[in-house]
């Protein structure tokens, strides 16, 4: 697969069907690639969607992001995600956010899960495959695995049933392969 340059930047489509991917994953700034998501379809190639906002922390969906679902979904998408990598400071991730931690159960894992368990369903209802958040493979007080087993945790103990239905009806792995 590969990864888009970023919102707003044109696609090559020549380009895609040499490398015969498998999917090419789209950071959006809207709907400006939903054209484009029947074209990869017809070449064998998976359209992945997330739509990028400056700064949004572990803010929840709002109506113009399920809008823009919506029309990446009825132009043939159906896995996306939704927040990226909160162990790195990033611009997704506000400078005062306090303490942007694993071990910020109240401030930072809670919301983070809250937050992606409405989005997994909501995506889940409209036909679509939700990508569990992404985080970068880091290691100390960012480490990757400390943020999985936070937020894995929490969501066992507060919402076990809502996450095996989430499972049960399309939950992928969002990670990042680098090498």
């Amino acid at each position: 697969g590969l990864h888009n340059e970023g919102a707003y930047k044109p696609i090559v489509h020549d380009r895609y069907p040499r490398l015969q991917l498998g999917w090419y994953k789209f950071v959006t700034g809207g709907e400006e690639f939903a054209p484009d998501c029947a074209w990869l379809l017809s070449n064998n190639i998976t359209p992945v969607i997330r739509i990028y906002r400056h700064s949004p922390g572990a803010a929840p969906m709002n109506a113009s992001m399920r809008n823009q679902w919506g029309i990446y979904r009825d132009a043939g998408a159906k896995w996306f995600e939704f927040y990226n990598e909160p162990n790195l400071r990033n611009p997704e991730w506000p400078g005062d956010f306090k303490d942007v931690y694993a071990t910020n159960i109240e401030h930072v894992i809670r919301p983070l899960c809250e937050n992606w368990l409405d989005f997994a369903e909501y995506i889940i209802g409209i036909g679509g495959y939700p990508g569990f958040t992404s985080v970068s493979e880091t290691v100390g007080v960012d480490g990757g695995l400390q943020w999985q087993d936070a937020m894995l945790g929490y969501i066992r103990d507060h919402h076990m049933d809502r996450f095996q239905s989430i499972i049960r009806n399309g939950l992928w792995a969002a990670v990042h392969p680098y090498t």
